[in-house]
């Protein structure tokens, strides 16, 4: 509302008085009912007589109808020129509301609801930039509050969502990582107690504080042999390959060799080889030491008139020759006999009485040939089975073959030594074509020694050639150099 009096002059008329007194009185009617309207308004400064200073209300040129209410409190009207009027605050949460403008329009928005001090996490979205977590005091605390919850910290990786740490809320903390976990050069690991109970150096050294302790029966290892050392609980320690000490090997209880050359062996009483026999190669060659063995021969003989419990025998329609310690079988012999006296190829004695029919058919085979030798193995070995390899040579150059037969009994302190020897294992071998050439036979299967072997026996062999085994056609003799016996042991000494 404008004001519509005019300014009366000492020259006017009282009519013109009145007239221009109605008008001011309906202008104040308008001013009390709130209806004035005007362009712009003043209001001086409260030091106006010495400052000067005022401050003009002046409208825009409005659009429409515009209304300002004035709150029932007391206060300072905050303009775009005293943003920084009023109290402050440093603490979210003593705000109520934030001005914001919202097209140019000045509005109210809760501090929850632009995202302002209580905001729950599971509300807020993600962003598209970096992000800053940051206190210049005090701790920064990530606190899973849900029961057995688990913090996971998560990435991506090569385009793949990948969760790089899970921290276990129901194992108390326990941390696993998705791929390896690196520290500096020279950096410890430790406990509450002792930082450095870990060091790995640069070079990859791992340093231990103190003692190492693995669970009973635990293994340590690499990655192609996971359990190169296993440690039982008794402490006892395996290593499943060979151990070494600057690359030399440590000496383990396992296979062991023993050489037993003809020099010490003696032909049998009953029944033995050869005499040792020396043969000279070439002057100022290696001579060689043998026990020859002859491939042994059969004769066969009729009885010639019947005998009643008698040793004397007369035979005829011989074919082959009949020598002392042969064997002798056929129908009516009774036990184990050979030929104790040879007075004529016609005339014998046998071992014991016998009662024989007439023209009875008999064979004389003579008798494997052996020799003799004893060993007291070492008080590591296990006590049990034992192999061997034959070496040999012969006159002949044809490859004929030869069977090696060994058989053993231990016998301990106190016990006689007229003991019988276990079950005999053969080995075969042929000769390979020329005189004099080393023959080494194929490592035998195992042979049990008869005896019950214990530590500190004495363990009695006996070699011979099986000369009725299919693969001995050698006529010639079979010349023995030696025997490597293999055996186990089960300590690393003796002590």
């Amino acid at each position: 509302m404008a004001i519509s009096a005019s300014q009366v002059q000492t020259s006017d008329t009282l009519e013109t008085f009145r007239q221009e007194f109605n008008k001011l009185r309906t202008d104040v009617n308008g001013l009390d009912s709130g209806t004035i309207s005007v362009a712009n308004f003043t209001v001086n400064s409260a030091d106006f007589a010495n400052d000067g200073f005022k401050v003009t209300f002046d409208a825009v040129d409005l659009t429409g109808n515009q209304t300002l209410t004035a709150p029932d409190v007391t206060g300072t009207i905050v303009s775009t020129g005293n943003a920084d009027a009023g109290a402050t605050t440093t603490s979210a949460s003593d705000v109520d509301h934030i001005l914001v403008s919202d097209g140019g329009v000045l509005k109210k928005i809760s501090r929850s609801d632009i995202g302002i001090g209580g905001a729950a996490y599971d509300d807020i979205s993600a962003g598209d930039a970096a992000v800053n977590v940051a206190t210049t005091s005090g701790n920064i605390t990530i606190d899973a509050q849900g029961n057995d919850t688990d913090i996971i910290f998560k990435g991506t990786d090569g385009g793949s969502d990948t969760t790089f740490l899970t921290i276990d809320g129901s194992e108390g903390g326990l941390a696993t990582f998705n791929d390896s976990i690196k520290i500096k050069d020279a950096g410890t690991i430790g406990n509450a107690t002792h930082a450095d109970v870990i060091t790995l150096a640069s070079t990859g050294v791992v340093t231990f504080k103190d003692d190492i302790v693995i669970k009973d029966a635990g293994t340590i290892g690499v990655a192609s042999d996971t359990d190169a050392i296993e440690i039982a609980a008794t402490g006892i320690v395996n290593f499943s390959a060979g151990a070494t000490i600057t690359s030399n090997t440590i000496k383990t209880a396992g296979k062991e060799t023993l050489w037993v050359p003809v020099a010490a062996m003696k032909p049998t009483v009953s029944n033995g080889c050869s005499n040792h026999t020396e043969i000279e190669t070439t002057s100022g060659n290696p001579d060689i030491q043998v026990l020859d063995f002859d491939a042994g021969s059969v004769a066969t003989a009729d009885v010639n008139g019947a005998t009643s419990s008698t040793t004397a025998l007369v035979v005829d329609g011989n074919s082959g020759t009949i020598v002392v310690g042969m064997i002798v079988t056929g129908s009516g012999i009774s036990g184990t006999v050979t030929v104790a006296t040879v007075t004529d190829q016609n005339n014998l004695v046998l071992s014991s009485a016998q009662s024989l029919s007439n023209n009875v058919s008999l064979t004389f085979t003579e008798p494997d040939e052996a020799a003799q030798f004893q060993i007291s193995f070492p008080k590591s070995w296990n006590e049990g089975t034992i192999t061997y390899q034959a070496y040999w040579t012969t006159s002949a150059s044809d490859t004929d073959g030869v069977a090696w037969s060994l058989e053993g009994v231990a016998v301990s302190d106190n016990d006689t030594i007229n003991a019988t020897y276990g079950t005999a294992v053969v080995v075969q071998d042929d000769a390979l074509g020329a005189t004099n050439d080393l023959c080494v036979s194929a490592e035998s299967s195992a042979l049990t020694i008869a005896g019950t072997p214990a530590v500190g026996d004495v363990c009695f062999f006996k070699i011979s050639r099986d000369h009725d085994n299919v693969n001995d056609d050698m006529a010639e003799d079979a010349r023995l150099i030696g025997l490597k016996l293999f055996y186990t042991t089960n300590a690393t000494n003796d002590a």
